[in-house]
């Protein structure tokens, strides 16, 4: 992502070899003499994370971010931890801090303040207290929080990147709406709404954790591309082509027809993947990736291009429906 500017921190002593570091007078972190002086990693580097999941052993919240530095590193390291949290809406109480000061916001590019919003639209969703994002003054926030809202309502669970909701979005921003409601009306009745898919899933082998059914989006980009490579394989007389693309969440249960057993298997529901790619044909597209660290192959189910194509009203030519072509099936 964008580089950002930072608030002023402003560093304190605490008297105990601690420096902790504020921004609007609230503690965001600190750096401590943890060790023996001369050590390569005697100072302890902390990011605060005040609303997070407590140590059992501690009782204190779980850092945003923790490190273990020599004393001339300590304070540089503490600033690309907070760079790193706000560029990817890390949970952390410098991200608490400078998305609730609006003042804050013009530091951070389009890009991070929609991340922000998107990461925030998940969480609230799956807790189910989805705020109204009419008259909320950051334009970038609210429509990546929306977009947050509508990802986790699709897929089931939070996705770990906003990168397709804001490809999408640089395409197609949403309105002022409420996001309370989230326009779903005005979203699925669009004619350049992204498309989403939710097929079954073969292969796997004899995988205990086997992903059944995958769900993913297409947007008005997206399809584009999909028929001009479909476009290559037909001038260059290929069976198929393929390009690297993870954008397919793996499932063992689909959270909308299968909610119970969605419920019961949690966080593992997802079934995470690797070497993902994106196959398409003259006719067709589907996605082929690994169920992650297995020799295992998995395969969504054959999508066609020109019910794909009429959805975002794009010319397609169907060869398979030409009669006489080469290319139809033989009955």
């Amino acid at each position: 992502m964008n580089q950002v500017n930072l608030p002023e921190i402003v560093w304190a002593f605490n008297g105990f070899a601690t420096e902790i570091a504020k921004v609007d007078g609230i503690a965001i972190g600190h750096v401590a003499l943890r060790g023996r002086p001369d050590s390569d990693d005697a100072n302890e580097v902390v990011l605060y994370n005040s609303a997070g999941e407590k140590n059992s052993w501690s009782g204190k919240p779980e850092p945003a971010a923790t490190a273990y530095v020599g004393p001339e590193q300590d304070k540089a390291r503490f600033l690309e931890m907070v760079k790193d949290a706000l560029e990817r809406g890390t949970p952390s109480d410098i991200l608490t801090i400078v998305k609730g000061n609006l003042q804050h916001h013009g530091s951070f590019s389009e890009r991070v303040r929609f991340n922000w919003g998107f990461h925030d639209g998940t969480a609230e969703a799956e807790r189910a207290v989805v705020r109204a994002m009419e008259d909320h003054q950051d334009r970038a926030y609210a429509n990546g929080y929306v977009r947050g809202v509508l990802a986790w309502k699709n897929l089931g669970y939070r996705p770990e990147m906003s990168d397709e909701a804001w490809s999408i979005y640089q395409n197609h921003p949403i309105a002022g709406h409420t996001a309370g409601k989230l326009a779903v009306a005005s979203l699925a009745t669009s004619a350049i709404s992204p498309k989403t898919y939710r097929v079954d899933v073969t292969g796997g082998g004899e995988l205990d954790k086997s992903p059944r059914r995958a769900i993913f989006e297409v947007s008005e980009k997206s399809a584009r591309d999909i028929i001009d490579l479909s476009s290559v394989v037909r001038v260059n007389d290929l069976y198929r082509v393929e390009k690297y693309d993870c954008r397919a969440q793996y499932l063992q249960y689909d959270p909308e027809t299968d909610p119970e057993d969605a419920l019961d298997a949690g966080e593992e529901n997802a079934v995470r993947s690797e070497c993902d790619v994106l196959v398409v044909t003259d006719d067709a597209f589907f996605f082929r990736a690994y169920v992650k660290h297995t020799d295992a192959a998995v395969e969504c189910e054959a999508q066609s291009i020109a019910e794909l194509a009429a959805h975002f009203a794009m010319p397609f030519d169907d060869l398979r429906h030409k009669e006489g072509n080469p290319l139809s099936p033989q009955m």
